[in-house]
Parts: structure tokens; sequence; C-alpha cells
């Protein structure tokens, strides 16, 4: 099977019409004809129906059909980066946030890197952070800003960034927010709402436990947005990293007690193989003016 085998029969597809078929594709009848008999035979069935003047598509050549649509679309995507990359010396690059990230100290950097760097063009995507260094080992993302970098693979590297607290996020009309700390033993009262994808979620309820503080969640939600949402709106307090927090109404202080953070680092594969636009991302990453940590 190859590429314009499957071209010719999407244009029969459409126009059910071998001569309109024929001359959409620029070939003749005959040869038009010949490959689609040599495509329903490697693919050990009859694609096309004909009675006659009535063509029509087989329940295997409808089944086939957006398939085929699949590929011819990924070999024209894959024709037009490779345009983009030749001609007009463009760089497509893959950068994963962990999804327990908020935008911010990230995004002011990204957005001066690729000011700095017109040649190059970013797809953002949101990875889990245990998925990172699988993700950026196979090549599936070019790099990744995520809060580890205790790193057992030689063949990756982490360049540590910053470290930001985990704090209590309350809403700014909450009276905690008037505090400059909050005491444990103030939680004991407070409806807490469950962030499930939290990396600090496992020592956070410990440690609440511990302290005899922590009632059973109002909320449990693995969606960012929602819980901060909730919190701005008063349902709940949370436990949020510092930098995390993207819905306004939302004011951050330090637990009493309770002292945990997370750093934050740019993961890519190790040595002078990878991309030049990677590279210079690194290089970016290294000199730029990260928060001071305050831990």
């Amino acid at each position: 099977m190859d590429l314009k085998q499957i071209r010719y029969f999407l244009n029969l597809a459409d126009t059910l019409n071998f001569t309109r078929a024929a001359q959409l594709s620029d070939v003749s009848q005959p040869a038009l004809t010949k490959a689609i008999q040599r495509l329903e035979d490697e693919l050990g069935g009859r694609l096309i129906y004909r009675d006659g003047k009535d063509t029509r598509l087989t329940e295997l050549g409808r089944t086939l059909r957006g398939e085929f649509e699949t590929i011819i679309s990924t070999e024209m995507r894959a024709r037009e980066l490779a345009d983009l990359v030749t001609r007009e010396k463009r760089t497509r690059i893959s950068i994963g946030i962990a999804n327990t990230m908020g935008p911010n100290p990230v995004w002011p950097f990204l957005e001066t890197f690729l000011s700095d760097m017109p040649d190059v063009e970013a797809v953002i995507q949101s990875v889990r952070p245990q998925m990172a260094e699988e993700m950026v080992l196979s090549g599936a993302i070019d790099a990744c800003f995520y809060n580890s970098v205790n790193l057992a693979n030689p063949k990756l590297q982490a360049i540590p960034l910053y470290r930001e607290r985990l704090m209590l996020a309350a809403g700014r009309d909450h009276e905690f927010s008037a505090l400059d700390a909050v005491p444990m033993k103030a939680l004991r009262s407070e409806m807490y709402i469950d962030r499930i994808k939290c990396e600090f979620r496992e020592a956070v309820i410990e440690h609440f436990m511990d302290q005899d503080v922590l009632a059973r969640p109002v909320i449990q939600s693995d969606r960012e947005d929602w819980v901060q949402n909730a919190i701005a709106r008063g349902f709940g307090i949370s436990m949020l990293p510092e930098h995390s927090v993207v819905v306004d109404g939302i004011k951050l202080t330090p637990v009493s007690g309770l002292s945990l953070s997370r750093e934050v680092g740019l993961l890519t594969v190790f040595g002078s193989a990878t991309a030049p636009a990677i590279q210079r991302l690194r290089a970016r990453a290294g000199d730029y003016d990260w928060p001071a940590s305050k831990v």
C-alpha cells in the first residue's frame, strides 16, 4: 500500500465516479482502476462495489475511509512542517509543563525566549510529573519544566531554576488573608479542598493528621482551575505552591510549623547532540533571573 493508492481511493470515495476520480488523480482511468484493485488485493477485501453505473463504497471501504483520510492529513502536515523548517528556517520544539505548575514564572521566561528567537515555534503541552522523564527521553517532548530535579538516568539533564513553597490558599475575604502566618490549630474548623494531583498531597495529609487538624475534604478534584475558583469563592481552603495561582481573589499565607517546598527545573536530554533550539533554551534558562528562594 502506498500513498498514491490511498489518494486514488479517497478521490473515488468522494466522487463515486471512476472517470472523475481519474481526472482528480491526474491518471488514466485504467491506471486508477488497477491501483484500486491492487489496494483491495493488499487489504484482502473489496473497497468499491460496482454494478453497471452504480458505484458505492463497501462496508470495508466505509470503515477504512476515515483512517485513510487521517493518513493523508498526517502526511500533508509532515510536508508542511518539513517545508517550514527547510525553506523558512523555522524550528518547532515541544515543551512540557508539569500539570501541577502555574504559568508563572515560566511563562515570562518563555515569552522572553521566544521573542528573541523568531525562528522557533513552541508547542506547549501539559505533562504529568511522573511521566516527564520518560517523555523527554523518548522524544515525545523536547524539554519539560517540572517539579523534580533528582535524576537517576545519566542521559537526562535537569537545570534547577527556582524553589517554591507550599502555602495556604484562601479567598481574599477570608480571615486568614489578614495574617502573616496561619496557626496550625486554626485549620481544624475549615472546609478543606483536596488537590488530588498535588505531589505534596501525602506529606500534607500526614502532617495534618499528626497535628489532628485535617478535616474531611469538602471537595476533591484533579482540576486546578476548579479548585482555585472554589477557593476564590470562599468555598474552602487548600494548599498551593506559591507561583501556581491563576485565579484572582486568592491570598497565599504560610502555615506555622509547615515547611514544604519543591524545586522546579528544566529537563532535557543530556549533551550537545540535542537540537540547537533546545541548547539555546537550556542556556537561556540557566542565565534567566528566576525568583529567589524564600525557604
